[in-house]
């Protein structure tokens, strides 16, 4: 596929399971492997002669956190983790090497592994979340994380007032939902409605297609209810959802009492 390697060095990196790119001297894409073609939906034709930027702008802004940028100037093998709610998990390792008298630059894309992923995500929450005083300044972490993590923009909450839960008015909240639940249902677990007008115990029924799930605080006791609508909840849907709102159980006394 390009002439400046071995047919060595093409088949091994051709057999690498991750994504891999290789760079020529000014920083431009002379080839990626079968697996690069399938991570980025592009062909080593498309990709010919284009910039690192056009790969990776969330992960390398052509900076000085540029891994690639980095190996090309220290000939030395960089890394870049990128870890967080509204960044890809990526870990790109970039090795310089020379073949037949040319330098050459290798990234390869590492994915990492989902549990340390999970550990990245509830920590990066809950530190974002440290920096709210009020539900009102929190509500913007927790929009954009849920908007990144299940790409699901409506969300809101249902705060504790006696014997019921109260919707919260906020701008994402829609105008169809109930404004209040009873809390002698005892939503202790999470509640996912898909059925056409399924009814529930408040002043008028939920939407088709509806989360439901208690931010619970040491001891079980259910504060308040989170609640996001999407026409279907996948299982990994499922999981970070459940994730934001066990975080949000550690914090949500500080916002709303």
């Amino acid at each position: 596929m390009f002439d400046d390697v071995s047919g060595l060095t093409e088949k091994i990196l051709c057999n690498i399971a991750e994504p891999v790119v290789l760079f020529d001297e000014n920083i431009q894409i002379q080839w990626i492997n079968p697996a690069a073609e399938m991570f980025f939906e592009h062909s080593t034709e498309f990709m010919f002669g284009k910039n690192c930027s056009f790969l990776f702008p969330l992960l390398t802004h052509c900076s000085d956190k540029c891994p690639i940028l980095k190996s090309h100037n220290s000939n030395k093998i960089e890394y870049l983790v990128s870890e967080g709610i509204n960044q890809p998990m990526r870990f790109i390792e970039s090795i310089p090497f020379k073949e037949n008298n040319k330098k050459f630059i290798l990234a390869l894309i590492h994915n990492v592994p989902d549990i340390d992923k999970n550990k990245a995500l509830r920590r990066d929450f809950a530190a974002e979340l440290n920096s709210c005083k009020t539900l009102k300044s929190a509500i913007k972490v927790i929009s954009s994380s849920i908007l990144a993590l299940t790409s699901i923009s409506v969300f809101g909450f249902y705060t504790k007032n006696n014997d019921i839960f109260e919707l919260y008015h906020g701008k994402n909240i829609p105008k169809f939902l109930p404004a209040q639940v009873s809390r002698e249902i005892n939503i202790n677990k999470p509640l996912y409605l898909s059925a056409h007008n399924q009814t529930f115990i408040s002043d008028s029924n939920f939407p088709d297609g509806l989360a439901l799930i208690p931010i619970t605080k040491p001891g079980n006791e259910s504060s308040a209810l989170l609640f996001t609508g999407s026409e279907i909840f996948t299982a990994n849907t499922r999981s970070l959802l459940e994730m934001l709102a066990s975080v949000l159980g550690e914090c949500i006394d500080r916002f709303i009492y």
